[in-house]
């Protein structure tokens, strides 16, 4: 990849994270898919598809928690889909049940009324989810996260099961280590200040075809959307940047197979544009995705994550091998977002990932800013992709390809599906 490369993805970057927060549904998202569209529109021998659909979104402004008889003041993120609280705030006292365990032996007493603090823990769990319902049944005031896994920005959380009991009353996520002072908060009178408002929008998807010689098609995506309150630069301006360099070098191609490139949006809501993508469109002479989804900051380590057969990942293996930057295969079909979606239908996949210096500790948080990436990462997984799909273009045994079993499996449990 040129140096000129490396300055557009740059710039690509900074523009899809200036029309940040890009939440799905939003006007912000519909104007990161109208620059998607342009820039595929600006690339030779592309068919270009824009697809759209209604989705409500959360637009969130901000949570704030005050102590009243202290100097405290600890800034956090809206639950998706929290009621507000009034102008001057919800004042109540903080009760502090610890972790989601221990929900089951409460005294509803003690909750009814109190704004209440619990460890958060893994939303997607089932015991977590019954759990919560059954502590906003109790009816507390408000409910504070307390995040454990983050250092520098609270975590945010989009995840449909839950929007009930996130609407039904205020609640929030502060940083764990934030209320390391205990006796500063449990047990004392506090103030909580959330705004946000359920707003009505409209999910976008982008694509843009190349056709080739033969109607066997690679699918190569990116999900544009972030989460709310984030610029979202690792997750995922970056992997936007990175499919439409790609998609500039293969449109210079003479190709065998058929590409299409695709930008998905609702990726954070659990997947839900991909999946409306799979059950609407014709998908049945695609026969690998490959999907960019979180590039870390330099340095560390670049993974292409390989859901298919031995056969192919040994392929992908001998690409990593030889690569200059310390690159490695590894197998699984639930690693990313919108490639287990494809997984889950059948279909080999490929998780291209930058595990970085800012991995697990900036994604879904107000920290995921563009100044952690310099565009080496970008430069390095773009030159990665390049490479497998010249060594595919030349081998032209992608049909032969296949994805076991057991991982379409795991793909279909990961989403949720029989």
């Amino acid at each position: 990849m040129s140096s000129q490369s490396k300055l557009r993805m740059c710039e690509d970057m900074k523009i899809l994270c200036s029309f940040s927060p890009r939440v799905a549904g939003s006007p912000n998202e519909q104007q990161t898919a109208e620059y998607v569209a342009k820039s595929f529109n600006d690339m030779s021998g592309l068919t270009v598809t824009k697809l759209q659909e209604d989705l409500p979104y959360f637009d969130a402004k901000l949570a704030v928690l005050e102590v009243s008889d202290a100097d405290l003041r600890i800034e956090g993120i809206p639950c998706w889909m929290s009621r507000s609280t009034p102008p001057d705030g919800l004042v109540a006292d903080c009760v502090y049940v610890g972790g989601f365990q221990n929900i089951t032996n409460l005294d509803s007493d003690n909750i009814q009324g109190n704004i209440v603090a619990v460890i958060m823990a893994q939303q997607y769990h089932p015991d977590v989810i019954e759990a919560w319902k059954k502590l906003f049944a109790m009816n507390p005031a408000g409910v504070i996260f307390l995040d454990r896994e983050r250092d520098n920005a609270p975590r945010t959380y989009m995840y449909e099961p839950l929007n009930d009991i996130f609407s039904s009353i205020p609640c929030m996520v502060i940083l764990a280590k934030e209320v390391h002072h205990h006796e500063s908060i449990f047990g004392k009178e506090v103030r909580m200040f959330i705004e946000g408002n359920p707003t009505e929008g409209k999910m976008h998807i982008v694509t843009a075809e190349k056709s080739g010689k033969v109607s066997e098609t690679i699918v190569i995506c990116a999900h544009h959307d972030s989460l709310y309150l984030t610029e979202g630069a690792t997750d995922n301006a970056a992997g936007v940047a990175i499919m439409l360099e790609v998609a500039r070098f293969i449109s210079k191609m003479d190709t065998h197979y058929t590409y299409r490139f695709i930008s998905f949006g609702a990726e954070e809501m659990e997947m839900k544009g991909s999946r409306w993508y799979v059950e609407r469109e014709d998908i049945s002479d695609v026969v690998l995705c490959m999907n960019f989804d979180s590039i870390g900051a330099l340095p560390g380590i670049a993974f292409l994550i390989t859901g298919a057969d031995e056969s192919f990942i040994g392929s992908v293996s001998k690409i990593t091998e030889q690569h200059y930057y310390p690159s490695e295969c590894r197998t699984a079909a639930t690693s990313g977002g919108d490639n287990i979606v494809f997984a889950a239908q059948g279909i080999p996949t490929i998780h291209f990932a930058f595990f970085g210096s800012t991995s697990n500790k900036v994604s879904h948080s107000y920290a995921d800013k563009l100044s952690l990436l310099n565009g080496k990462e970008l430069v390095i997984m773009s030159d990665l992709a390049c490479r497998l799909i010249e060594d595919i273009e030349n081998s032209q045994e992608l049909t032969e390809v296949t994805i076991p079993d057991d991982m379409i499996e795991s793909a279909k449990n990961r989403i949720g599906i029989d």
